[in-house]
């Protein structure tokens, strides 16, 4: 009976007995029969047949031992001779378990992240009902479209609105910055979630008022524990945020870190708040702004696609109340044409996954990769283990032991081996999942992921554990059990070859060739790194520091804003060490943009409309990132709010605008200088756009904005001080040899001077640029770890087959050395033995490489997937380590003393 029934029958339990039972009654029945035909009567035949057939409830009990019990007792004798065989061989065995090991850790841990990442739903109830409102491709709404969709929505059962912040809790200086977010009233009763301590908002707190009523807070369970130790005195005390009071009311419960995947939050304050906090820059009332995320719990039993159809029609009327009466006619038909969808929020939102999919995809690739190396040298290593023991199955044919007896054993030993290998690997993913983290996060932006492990990810190794097992162990179980016993034991002493060696020549070969591919992927990611960090930027970021001002708690008036700035400005440039200051509205690199579409005007024809990147600058801005000016001049301090207005722009702007125009004009820096172009500018915040013309006084070499992989866009430069708005926070950069510590004494005690309520960070430019290429820095530092590991694995594997092929073949050898061959003949031969296997896996390498590497084109930056100098090196490497892994065997072979392999063999 087949493994697979009798655990089926351990399961069925009554239904078995039942079944034994009529299987008895049937053979007593037939036995009856044949008694009735030799002359006896019914009864006596029945009662015959009865005593032959013996004791029904022993006859059942037989049955049950032989198909259950003496099968787990096999298994368990089975485990026992496993174990005893693997501690036999303590090397080879710490040597395969550690093998796996890290093969199976590094794919753990990589899952782990995936599946916190991308797989695991929300930690909320019903996950699978919650949906997100989306418009167009757009998945943040304004207020107004909230509120309006809020009062007249049937869709869902209930909704909230949601939009992360950072908060500030210092009073004042360097910022001590908590992650927060601002939720709507019924963001706890839609999730299905009760609060661990106090009370959860609701409703009643949508509409409070602008006022300090609507400053309560809701701390985050980490959060509470690290700030407060997990004190429940928390509830009723005074945090501020950015300046405010808020009085604590309650904190989520534990593993509820917020609807985004990647962001934890750590304080939670009512929508209604955020009038308290930006004063009169809320974003509340005001139509132009998209920041919330919409979402709700779709009621029970409505279909999502007669919810979409339904959604359609009520996104038509929320867009028709909530439009702007002064907006112009374009800008309103592109609001009114915007289409609402649905789309599932099980998930969360997932923005860190759209930026980190691929690069984990990628790894994760990796590590399979590695992991099938892992066990092909396993198997190499259990297939030189079993024709050691030849011998002792040859024996135990000889005694009786089944074939399949054998295989199973063997297989059980291979399964034990890759369950501890698997055990330790459960040790290895956390520590390695916490190190890739690290890895991807920025020195600003921290990615919180939830890494214990849950029982996907425990399931997760238990299948790879047991496939490697199954993978690595049936070669050696199939070659064994297909052993005649007569050769086996000819072959135990040395009567005849190994067959085994064409087998382990094809593992090695399938090991230099994944090892190749990853070599020569890690060759790619490692050019990418390189070209991006070389890349012309346009400026300078070394030697400058960046410090972010943030006035929005400083007191300080709109109107007295632009002088502040000034001033401080003043002082940095004045402090001891600093070469040069400026500064803008957006620093190069750092992930915002501020976008805008300028008309240039043209003097006759239709003006060329351009979309262009601004930023508002201080003089002094381009020298201190060392940005060349290619004609004009910079932004002065003459330029200032009742001058004209000017601007500095790129050249790809100067390119695009000159082309534009009628005729079209052949490009340079000065025949950019007097283009003339118009801009909106606001008085204040909700104040309507007014269209002026500004003229361009200067051309700049062309710089980043936003991503070093993007094209240059065209550029705008203008004076902060012509902006009519203060603005409250901005970025100044100081060019300085001082090291960071030394300069933010003096960068505190600066700020200080000039407002004490001022907040301010502080961070290098270099790390910003670093920043910008987390994903490339993520693929290239794993794949080349673990590409060395594969080629260290490949060595492994390629150093055993031969050394085992020069104990096999001793006598050979020895014949050899005694008809006359030299050391140096005696090496080439045991080296040619290889690079027959070296070069079988290099070709199939190389053609693996060329498909696999296509897949990854959209990574690379500035070399093509099948550059011959990554190919060439990764080809020389692989080579150099194949002939070290070679060498040692070889020169093992030239000190076998003749007389000694011949009197062995």
């Amino acid at each position: 009976m087949p493994w697979w029934s009798k655990l089926v029958n351990l399961v069925r339990g009554e239904r078995h007995v039942d079944e034994l039972d009529e299987e008895m009654e049937f053979h007593i029945a037939m036995r009856a029969e044949e008694r009735r035909g030799a002359g006896l009567s019914e009864k006596e035949a029945l009662e015959a047949a009865r005593r032959e057939f013996g004791n029904p409830a022993l006859q059942r009990e037989r049955a049950r031992d032989a198909d259950i019990l003496q099968w787990l007792d096999t298994c368990l004798q089975d485990l026992r001779f496993a174990a005893r065989s693997s501690a036999k061989s303590p090397g080879l065995t710490a040597v395969v378990v550690l093998s796996l090991a890290l093969g199976i850790g590094a794919n753990t841990a990589l899952f782990t992240i995936t599946n916190a990442m991308l797989l695991r739903t929300l930690p909320v109830a019903r996950p699978q009902q919650l949906y997100a409102l989306q418009l167009d491709e757009n998945d943040t709404a304004t207020n107004p479209i909230w509120e309006d969709f809020r009062d007249h929505q049937d869709l869902f059962s209930s909704a909230f609105a949601w939009s992360t912040e950072s908060f500030d809790t210092s009073e004042g200086g360097a910022v001590s910055p908590v992650r927060g977010a601002y939720a709507s009233g019924a963001v706890f009763r839609t999730l299905g979630l009760q609060p661990a301590l106090g009370r959860a908002f609701d409703e009643a707190a949508d509409h409070p008022g602008s006022g300090s009523d609507a400053a309560i807070a809701l701390l985050g369970y980490d959060y509470w524990q690290r700030a407060f130790g997990g004190d429940a005195s928390a509830l009723g005390r005074t945090l501020r945020l950015d300046g405010k009071p808020f009085r604590i009311v309650g904190v989520a419960p534990a593993g509820f870190t917020g609807i985004e995947v990647g962001e934890r939050f750590d304080v939670l304050v009512p929508l209604a708040s955020e009038p308290y906090l930006r004063g009169p820059e809320s974003m509340l009332k005001h139509g132009a702004y998209w920041w919330l995320v919409v979402a709700g719990r779709l009621k029970e039993g409505v279909p999502l696609a007669q919810a979409q159809s339904r959604l359609q029609a009520l996104g038509t009327g929320v867009m028709e109340r909530t439009h702007h009466p002064e907006w112009k006619p374009q800008i309103l038909r592109n609001y009114l044409g915007r289409q609402f969808s649905l789309v599932s929020m099980a998930r969360g939102l997932n923005y860190a996954g759209t930026e980190l999919r691929k690069p984990v995809l990628i790894l994760n690739a990796v590590v399979i990769l590695v992991l099938l190396i892992a066990c092909a040298n396993v198997a190499n290593l259990l297939l030189a283990r079993s024709a050691a023991r030849g011998r002792e199955i040859s024996v135990r044919f000889a005694l009786g032991a089944s074939r399949a007896r054998i295989a199973r054993q063997l297989l059980t030993e291979s399964l034990l081996l890759a369950f501890a290998g698997g055990a330790l690997g459960l040790v290895i993913a956390p520590p390695v999942a916490r190190l890739l983290l690290r890895a991807a996060a920025t020195r600003r932006e921290e990615l919180f992921l939830d890494l214990h492990p849950d029982p996907a990810v425990l399931a997760f190794t238990t299948c790879v554990a047991l496939l490697c097992g199954l993978l690595f162990g049936a070669a050696p179980a199939w070659h064994s059990a297909r052993v005649e016993p007569q050769t086996g034991l000819r072959a135990a002493s040395g009567a005849s070859g190994d067959r085994r060696g064409g087998l382990r020549a094809a593992l090695v070969a399938f090991q230099v060739a994944l090892s190749l591919v990853l070599v020569i992927g890690a060759g790619l990611f490692l050019s990418t790194l390189r070209n991006l960090t070389h890349t012309d930027l346009g400026f300078q970021p070394a030697d400058v520091l960046l410090v972010d001002v943030d006035l929005s708690r400083s007191g300080i008036a709109d109107a007295a804003r632009a002088a502040f700035h000034q001033e401080l400005l003043a002082r940095f440039r004045a402090l001891p060490g600093v070469e040069a200051a400026g500064a803008s509205l957006v620093t190069p690199l750092a992930g915002n943009t501020w976008q805008a579409t300028m008309r240039v005007e043209s003097g006759a024809g239709q003006p060329v409309s351009i979309h262009v990147h601004y930023n508002g600058i201080t003089p002094g801005y381009f020298h201190t990132l060392g940005t060349p000016l290619l004609a004009g001049r910079d932004i002065s301090t003459g330029d200032h709010s009742n001058s004209a207005l000017v601007a500095v722009v790129n050249e790809t702007f100067a390119r695009r605008a000159l082309a534009g125009l009628p005729g079209g004009r052949a490009y340079s820096p000065a025949a950019a200088l007097g283009l003339r172009f118009r801009k909106e500018f606001r008085a204040s915040f909700s104040a309507p756009a007014v269209e002026k013309v500004v003229e361009v006084v200067g051309v700049a070499r062309d710089a980043k904005y936003r991503t070093i992989r993007g094209a240059v866009p065209p550029t705008v430069y203008m004076g902060i001080a012509q902006e009519p708005q203060g603005s409250a926070g901005l970025s100044y950069e100081l060019r300085t040899r001082m090291d960071l510590s030394a300069a933010a004494q003096m960068i505190r005690a600066a700020v200080a001077e000039a407002n004490p309520r001022a907040s301010y960070t502080l961070r290098t430019f270099d790390s910003q640029a670093r920043d910008a290429t987390r994903p490339e820095r993520l693929v290239a530092a794993f794949s080349s770890v673990f590409g060395g590991l594969a080629l260290l694995l490949a060595a492994i594997g390629l150093y055993g087959v031969l050394s085992f092929s020069v104990a096999q073949r001793r006598g050979e050898i020895g014949i050899r050395v005694a008809m006359g061959a030299t050391p140096g003949h005696i090496r080439r031969w045991v080296v040619r033995r290889s690079l027959a296997t070296v070069a079988a896996g290099a070709a199939g390498g190389l053609g693996l490489a060329a498909w696999s590497t296509a897949l990854v084109r959209s990574m690379l930056y500035g070399i093509q997937p099948g550059d011959p100098l990554v190919y060439t090196a990764g080809l020389a490497i692989l080579l150099a380590i194949s002939a070290l892994a070679a060498y040692l065997p070889a020169r093992r072979a030239t000190r076998l003393d003749p007389v000694q392999a011949l009197r062995q063999e």
